[in-house]
C-alpha cells in the first residue's frame, strides 16, 4: 500500500512501474465488478497485453471548427477511450506517463480531471492503433457499489464536466500534434450475451474465437 504525500488526482498516474506486476487494473472506488469478468479481460488481455481493456467505454468526435468534443457514449457505435472503472494496461506505459511534461499533471490536478484522458492519449500514440477493447459485463454484474452514483459529490457532477474534458482532448492533441485516438468496435462479450446495442457482431465473434483458444 502506498501512501502519497499529497492528495492529487495525478497519484493515479504517477507510479513507478518496478513496483508493479505486468497486468496493472485501475478502478474508481465506487465501482462493482465480479471475478469472472475481470478474469474474462485478463485472460484475453495476456494475449494482446498492448491493448487497454476497459469497461467504461467512451468517444470523441470532430467539431466543423476542427476542434474535438469529449462524448459520454458511443459515436456511431463506435469507442475510442476508456474510464478506469475499471482499466487494465500493461505496466510499461507508466514510464511513458511519467515522461510527459509537467505541465500536464499540473493541468489535471488544476482541474481535478482527465488523468484517464492523457492515459488514452499515451498508448494510442504508442500503439498507433485503436483504442482496444471494450469489455461487456454479464447482465446484472456491473455497475455503482451502491446501485447508484453519488451525483452530488461526484466529479462528473459540475456543470463543467463535459467542457472540462473536451478541453483536456483539444490540449493534448495540441501536446502531441495530432489526434492519437481512433475509433473501434472491438467489444469482449460473454458468448451468451451480446445484447449489447452497439455490438459489431462479426468483430465479436472474432474475439470470441481468440478467446476461446486461451
Amino acid at each position: 500500500m502506498l501512501e502519497p504525500k499529497l492528495n492529487l488526482l495525478t497519484n493515479r498516474i504517477r507510479l513507478d512501474e518496478e513496483q508493479m506486476t505486468d497486468a496493472v487494473w485501475m478502478s474508481d472506488d465506487d465501482v462493482m465488478v465480479m471475478e469472472e469478468d475481470l478474469l474474462r479481460a485478463y485472460s484475453m488481455w495476456k494475449t494482446m497485453p498492448d491493448q487497454l481493456f476497459g469497461f467504461a467505454c467512451r468517444s470523441h468526435s470532430k467539431r466543423k471548427n476542427g476542434s474535438y468534443r469529449y462524448n459520454m457514449g458511443f459515436h456511431d457505435g463506435k469507442f475510442s477511450m476508456f474510464l478506469p472503472a475499471p482499466l487494465l494496461l500493461h505496466r510499461k506505459y507508466f514510464s511513458l506517463i511519467g515522461a510527459l511534461p509537467e505541465s500536464v499533471f499540473e493541468m489535471i490536478d488544476r482541474n481535478t480531471n482527465c488523468e484517464d484522458i492523457i492515459i488514452n492519449f499515451v498508448v494510442a500514440n504508442a500503439t498507433r492503433g485503436a483504442a482496444g477493447v471494450c469489455v461487456v459485463p454479464r447482465a446484472g454484474s456491473y455497475g455503482k457499489i451502491d446501485g447508484k452514483s453519488n451525483t452530488s459529490t461526484a466529479l462528473r457532477a459540475r456543470k463543467s464536466h463535459m467542457k472540462d474534458r473536451s478541453s483536456c482532448l483539444n490540449e493534448f492533441v495540441k501536446l502531441y500534434g495530432y489526434m492519437p485516438l481512433k475509433l473501434s468496435n472491438n467489444f469482449l462479450a460473454p458468448t451468451r450475451y451480446s445484447h449489447h446495442p452497439h455490438l459489431n457482431r462479426s468483430t465479436t465473434l472474432k474475439l470470441r474465437k481468440h478467446y476461446s483458444k486461451h
